[in-house]
C-alpha cells in the first residue's frame, strides 16, 4: 500500500468497517434464528421441556397469553433490519476497495513502466523484453485482483470467524469448544496449502513470463520467422517453456484440492460432533426443566455461529490465494521499481555545461558487456575527436565500433578509463543533458506508431512546426513529406511500416536534427538502404555533418571517403588511422577492406531477383570451401580471393534490398487486401472450443461428474439438517439415539466431500 494517498486509506478505513460489518452479519442472524427455532419447536401451547418437569416450572414459557404469530413477526423484522445493514455494508466494501485498489495499480503500472523505462541497458541485457510486458500487464492484474475486493473479502471472513466465535461462547462455550477441537487440524491444513500455493504460484508466473517473452518475440519477427519456415521451432520452443507451467499447475491444482477437501472434512467433521454433544445438551435441558444443557435454540445459535467461523476460514481460503498470488507478483514488481539503476537516465545530478564544443577522448578505456564480462569488446582504447571533425569507424565485426558509439551515449560505463566530453568525464555530466546534445541516426531506424510529425517532435517535446519542418528540409525528408495526402499529420503504421527504408532514415535523421545536437552519430545509417536510397539518404547526412562532430560507423567504405579521420579498427584497439588517401597510400588493412569491396563495380551492379541471388550465394558457399582447399594447397591467387569475397559482399546485400522490397509491397498488398475484404467475425463455439480437448475429455468427464457430487453436498447437508431439527424436538433415549446417527451422517458427508474436491 505504499501507494495509497489519503483518500485511498479512507476508502480502505471505510471498505474495512463496512467488511467487518457484513462478516458480523450472519452470526447476529444465527440468534434470531435460535429464538425462532424455539418458538417453532415448542409452538403457541406446545413444550420444549421433558415429562419430568412440573407445570409450575414452565408457565413462565409457556404462558396463556403467549402469541405465536407476534414472536415470529418480531424475528422476521429483525431480521431484514439485519438484511438491509448486511446489504449497505456490503456496498461500501466493494466499492471502497476496489476504488482503492484501480486507483493504486494505476500509479503502480505507471511506476513500473517508468522504472523500467529508467534502467541502463545492462540490465535490458539480461531482461528479456517479453518478460517485462507479461509483469506489466498479467503480473499486476493478480495485484490489482489481491489487493482489491478479495482482500475486503479476507477482512469480511476474519470478522465473521471471530464474532461467530464470540456469540458461540456466551450462548454455550462447551459447545463451542467441542465444535472447535478440530481446529488445529483445519489450521495447520489450510496454512500448508497457503505457502505451497504462494511458491508454486511464483515459480508459475516465472514460467509464464519466460513463454511470454518467447511468444513477444516470434510475434514481433513473425515475417522473419514465416520467410526462414522458422514456425515449428518457434513451436517447439513455446510448447516445452508451456511443459513446465503445465507441471507446475497440475501440482496447484492438487494442492487446492487436497487443502479443500482437508478443510471441507473437518468443517463436516466439527458438524457431527456439535449434533452430538448438541443432542446431550437438550436431552439434559429437557430433563433440568431449563436449567441445565442447552435448549434446541441455543444449541442451533452456536452451532450457526461456530459454523459461520469455520465457514469463514473456507471461504477465505480461494481469496487469502489471491492474496498470496498478488504477494508472489508484485514482489518482483516492487522490486524492479525500487531498483536504482546505474545510469539513471531521470537524475538530475551531474554538471549542466552551458556551452559544448563537442571535443570528444577516450582515454584508457576497458570495456566487457554484462552478459560477457569475460570478453574485452575494448581494451586499452584510445581515442581523440577534435570539435567539428567527421571521423570514421571501420573494421570488420566485433571490433568495437557500435560499443564506441554507446559508450559516447552513456548507455554503459567503462570497466576502467574514462570517455570525455569538452575535458569532462561523462560521468560527472547530467545523463539527460548528455543524451540531449547528441544526435543518433542508426541502421535500423525505430518510428512509433503515429504521425511524422509527432515523430521529430520525439527528438525535442518543445519544439515548434516551423523547426519541424526546418529539420525535414535539412534531412531531405520535406519533399516527400509534403507529397503524402496528409502532409506531417500522415501515420507511419506500427514500426514505420506505411514508408519505405530510405523514406524511414530521413525521418529518423530529421528526429535527430531537431534537437540541433553539437555530435552526430551515425550508425551504418545507409547499410540497409539499396543505392538510390542510400544516395539521398547519404545527402542529407552530408549536409547534416556541417558544424557538428560526427562519428560514422560504416560497412560502406564509399560513403567515409570524405571523412577528416578514419579510424580502422581490430581487436578492440587502433590499428590505424589518417584520411582515407593516407590509408590507401599505405596499403594497409584499410586498403585491403577498400579493395575487397570494390567500391566502383559494387556501385554500377544491376540487381537480380531474389531467387536469382539466392542461387548465387549457394554457389558462392561452395566457391568458399573451394577456395579453403585451394589455400591449403597453395592454389589460389589474391585476385582470386578478392574477387570472391566481393562478390558474396554484393550478393549478400542484393538479398538484403530485394528482401526490404518484397516484404514492403507483401506489407502494402496485405493491407490493401484486408481493407478491400475483410472476413466476419465468427465467434467460436462451445463444440468448437471442445474439439479442441479431445485427449482431455476422460479428464473433464470424470471432473464434471466429481464436480456434480461435490455440489450436491449442500442440498444433501440441507436435508441432513432438517432430520437435527427434527432430532432435537424429540424426548428421552430416542433423542440420544437418532443424535448419534445423524452425526455420523454429517462425517460421512464430509468424507465424501473430501473425495469429490480432490478429484475434481
Amino acid at each position: 500500500f505504499s501507494f495509497a494517498t489519503c483518500l485511498d486509506k479512507f476508502l480502505i478505513f471505510i471498505g474495512s468497517v463496512a467488511a467487518a460489518g457484513v462478516g458480523a452479519g450472519f452470526p447476529l442472524m444465527a440468534i434470531i434464528l435460535g429464538s425462532m427455532t424455539n418458538d417453532f419447536i415448542s409452538g403457541p401451547n406446545g413444550t420444549i421441556f421433558g415429562p419430568n418437569c412440573s407445570v409450575p416450572n414452565i408457565t413462565s414459557r409457556n404462558m396463556s397469553d403467549f402469541n405465536f404469530n407476534d414472536a415470529m413477526t418480531d424475528n422476521a423484522i429483525k431480521l431484514c433490519y439485519i438484511g438491509a445493514g448486511v446489504f449497505v455494508c456490503s456496498f461500501f466494501q466493494v466499492s471502497g476497495w476496489v476504488t482503492a485498489s484501480e486507483r493504486q495499480v494505476f500509479k503502480m503500472r505507471r511506476s513500473f513502466f517508468k522504472a523500467i523505462l529508467r534502467q541502463e541497458m545492462g540490465w535490458f541485457d539480461t531482461n528479456s523484453s517479453g518478460e517485462l510486458t507479461t509483469r506489466l500487464s498479467d503480473d499486476l492484474e493478480r495485484v490489482r485482483d489481491g489487493m482489491g475486493d478479495k482482500l475486503g473479502m479476507v477482512i469480511r471472513s476474519f470478522s465473521q470467524f471471530l464474532s461467530g466465535l464470540i456469540i458461540g461462547f456466551i450462548k454455550g462455550w462447551e459447545l463451542s469448544l467441542v465444535m472447535l477441537s478440530v481446529s488445529p487440524l483445519l489450521a495447520v491444513s489450510f496454512a500448508f496449502m497457503l505457502k505451497l500455493t504462494s511458491s508454486l504460484t511464483q515459480r508459475e508466473q516465472a514460467v509464464y513470463a519466460k513463454a511470454g517473452s518467447i511468444a513477444e518475440e516470434v510475434f514481433s519477427c513473425i515475417r522473419t520467422v514465416i520467410s526462414f519456415r522458422g514456425w515449428r521451432r518457434e513451436q517447439s520452443r513455446y510448447r516445452d517453456a508451456l511443459e513446465e507451467s503445465l507441471k507446475l499447475g497440475v501440482k496447484k491444482s492438487l494442492v487446492l484440492g487436497v487443502g479443500t477437501g482437508v478443510t471441507m472434512l473437518c468443517i463436516f467433521g466439527s458438524y457431527g460432533l456439535a449434533f452430538w454433544y448438541g443432542s446431550t445438551q437438550v436431552y439434559d435441558y429437557q430433563n433440568s426443566c431449563g436449567t441445565d444443557g442447552l435448549s434446541p435454540g441455543d444449541v442451533l445459535t452456536v452451532f450457526f455461529c461456530v459454523l459461520s467461523s469455520s465457514m469463514s476460514l473456507g471461504q477465505a481460503a480461494p481469496n487469502m490465494g489471491a492474496v498470496a498470488a498478488a504477494k508472489g507478483a508484485g514482489g518482483k514488481v516492487f522490486e524492479l521499481i525500487k531498483r536504482i539503476p546505474k545510469i539513471d537516465s531521470s537524475s538530475l545530478a551531474g554538471e549542466r555545461p552551458t556551452h559544448v564544443e563537442g571535443r570528444v577522448n577516450f582515454r584508457g578505456v576497458n570495456f566487457a558487456y554484462p552478459t560477457r564480462e569475460d570478453i574485452s569488446v575494448l581494451k586499452m582504447f584510445d581515442l581523440a575527436i577534435s570539435p567539428g571533425q567527421t571521423v570514421a569507424l571501420v573494421g570488420g565485426s566485433g571490433c568495437g565500433k557500435s560499443t564506441i558509439i554507446k559508450l559516447i551515449q552513456r548507455f554503459y560505463d567503462p570497466s576502467t578509463g574514462t570517455v570525455e566530453l569538452d575535458g569532462r568525464d561523462i560521468k560527472d555530466l547530467n545523463v539527460h543533458w548528455l543524451r540531449r546534445n547528441i544526435g543518433i541516426v542508426s541502421q535500423e531506424p525505430i518510428l512509433f506508431s503515429c504521425s511524422i510529425r509527432d515523430n521529430i517532435r520525439l527528438g525535442r517535446p518543445d519544439v515548434t512546426d516551423d523547426e519541424i519542418i526546418q529539420a525535414a528540409k535539412e534531412a531531405n525528408a520535406h519533399n516527400f513529406i509534403s507529397g503524402l495526402p496528409k502532409g506531417y499529420d500522415t501515420l507511419v503504421g506500427e514500426r514505420g511500416a506505411q514508408l519505405s527504408g530510405g523514406q524511414k532514415q530521413r525521418v529518423a535523421i530529421a528526429r535527430a536534427l531537431v534537437r540541433n545536437p553539437r555530435i552526430l552519430l551515425l550508425d551504418e545509417a545507409t547499410s540497409a538502404l539499396d543505392s538510390e536510397s542510400e544516395k539521398i539518404v547519404q545527402s542529407a547526412l552530408d549536409k547534416a555533418r556541417e558544424g557538428r562532430t560526427t562519428i560514422v560507423v560504416a560497412h560502406r567504405l564509399s560513403t567515409i571517403q570524405n571523412a577528416d579521420v578514419i579510424y580502422v579498427l581490430q581487436d578492440g584497439q587502433v590499428a590505424e588511422s589518417g584520411s582515407h588517401s593516407e590509408l590507401m597510400d599505405r596499403g594497409a588493412l584499410y586498403h585491403q577492406l577498400v579493395t575487397l569491396q570494390q567500391i566502383a563495380s559494387d556501385d554500377t551492379e544491376g540487381e537480380r531477383p531474389v531467387k536469382a541471388v539466392l542461387d548465387d550465394i549457394l554457389h558462392s558457399a561452395s566457391d568458399v570451401e573451394e577456395v579453403k582447399t585451394d589455400l591449403v594447397n597453395g592454389e589460389v591467387t589474391p585476385t582470386v580471393m578478392r574477387q570472391r569475397s566481393v562478390s558474396q559482399r554484393r550478393l549478400s546485400r542484393q538479398l538484403s534490398r530485394q528482401v526490404s522490397r518484397t516484404r514492403t509491397m507483401s506489407e502494402a498488398s496485405a493491407k490493401q487486401e484486408a481493407e478491400e475484404e475483410a472476413p466476419p467475425e465468427v465467434q467460436p463455439g462451445f463444440c468448437e472450443i471442445m474439439s479442441y480437448n479431445t485427449k482431455e475429455w476422460p479428464f473433464i468427464v470424470f471432473g464434471c461428474f466429481t464436480a456434480i457430487l461435490n455440489g450436491a453436498t449442500m442440498p444433501v447437508f440441507a436435508v441432513f439438517f432438517s432430520r437435527i431439527i427434527g432430532v432435537f424436538s424429540e424426548k428421552g433415549d430416542e433423542l440420544l439415539e437418532d443424535g448419534i446417527f445423524w452425526s455420523l451422517m454429517f462425517v460421512a458427508l464430509g468424507g465424501l466431500n473430501f473425495v469429490t474436491n480432490i478429484i475434481q
